[in-house]
């Protein structure tokens, strides 16, 4: 396994297989924390995730410079590393007490993140505690009406959200696959269900669309202030940017609403 010699991580420590422990969790790391190009799959664009990569979106976001940012969501702290790079402070939640475990060691020389094993439905923060809430690559996995209630609780008045969800296309095409290309009835029956709850009215473990977030966000009094294809931000897409004319991974800006 050839892990990344560019982010300074120390991927190949010998710790790290032993914390990452299962397979599962060992291929999700290639997957996702790997910057070489060799390394992308079928539902991956042709970009790498180096650390200049990583740094690129988060400036584009305007995730700097803030004094407290939310990594919610953080799995195994790769965005929480280069968000603490910098802000001032991070707090990387998770409710997978495996992966805080492979968080915390992958930023044990980062003395401004601390990482919590929490669910996003029900994060105790105080009130108006965050600059910003950057949610990368769980949203949609969540009770996501509620997630965002909270994050609107806790984060300032000025405050933005970064998130992004799997849209459309990105079904689609898992479908496709997982029936013609590599037929798996287990994961084929899991993206259908993810289908089937948005059409049900179901908004967790579930596909979502602009139209339907932009609603619940009004609700809140809230908007979108930036929309784009996952990575279009800094035009570095982690993802295919559509399948079939659908969008694949749709990613947000969001911000209060003005009083006028």
């Amino acid at each position: 396994m050839e892990w990344d010699k560019e982010i300074e991580i120390e991927w190949d420590a010998p710790e790290l297989f032993e914390i990452l422990g299962d397979e599962y969790s060992r291929l999700f790391a290639i997957a996702e924390l790997s910057p070489k190009d060799t390394n992308r799959n079928v539902f991956s664009s042709a970009f790498g995730r180096s650390q200049k990569n990583y740094v690129k979106r988060i400036e584009s976001l305007g995730f700097v410079g803030k004094e407290k940012v939310l990594d919610a969501g953080c799995g195994m702290g790769q965005w929480t590393y280069i968000l603490s790079k910098h802000n001032n402070a991070v707090v990387g939640v998770d409710c997978s007490e495996h992966r805080i475990n492979i968080a915390k060691y992958l930023n044990r020389q980062r003395d401004n993140a601390i990482f919590l094993q929490e669910t996003l439905e029900k994060l105790s923060f105080n009130p108006q505690s965050f600059d910003a809430i950057f949610c990368y690559g769980v949203f949609m996995f969540t009770d996501m009406q509620k997630s965002l209630e909270i994050f609107k609780r806790i984060l300032k008045p000025d405050g933005i959200i970064f998130l992004n969800f799997n849209n459309i296309g990105h079904y689609v095409h898992r479908i496709f696959h997982h029936t013609f290309e590599v037929k798996d009835e287990k994961l084929l029956n899991q993206y259908l269900e993810m289908v089937a709850n948005y059409y049900k009215g179901h908004y967790r473990n579930s596909l979502m669309t602009l139209e339907k977030i932009s609603e619940f966000l009004g609700v809140l009094n809230m908007e979108i202030v930036y929309k784009g294809y996952d990575g279009e931000c800094a035009k570095l897409p982690f993802y295919r940017e559509e399948f079939l004319n659908f969008p694949y991974v749709t990613e947000i800006l969001v911000k209060n609403k003005l009083r006028k």
